[in-house]
């Protein structure tokens, strides 16, 4: 399996949603299962930047909040410039916008499963 790589997390997404892709075939929209290399890296990269933001943010405001929801909804409106330019990375591209939109809403998604354990611990003080 030399110089063949595992389907990343955007390849499994794009199979995923091809249902809803296929039904705009007639669209001039590229299929994500043909993303190159360094479109899914600067994706990637830009997702990377989006939980940094949230992250950072919710961290540092979650001991002056009285609900560490209040520190992870402030720090996703704070970062949402980050997640606007990763959806326009996917549109820029060539793929359909609904594509961006749900990969940034998974992006969105799996930022906050992360950081509330972590809000919780912070705010009890461990």
């Amino acid at each position: 399996m030399q110089g063949k790589k595992p389907l990343g997390p955007l390849v499994i997404l794009a199979l995923l949603l091809g249902g809803s892709l296929a039904a705009k075939a007639e669209t001039s929209y590229r299929d994500p299962g043909d993303m190159k290399e360094e479109e899914r890296i600067a994706m990637m990269g830009k997702t990377n930047e989006y939980n940094k933001c949230v992250y950072g943010k919710a961290m540092a405001a979650v001991e002056n909040l009285p609900d560490i929801r209040q520190a992870a909804d402030q720090a996703m409106t704070a970062c949402r410039p980050v997640i606007d330019e990763l959806k326009a990375l996917v549109v820029k591209a060539g793929f359909d916008p609904g594509f961006g939109d749900q990969f940034a809403h998974s992006a969105q998604n799996r930022v906050v499963k992360m950081l509330m354990p972590e809000l919780a611990l912070k705010k009890s003080g461990h």
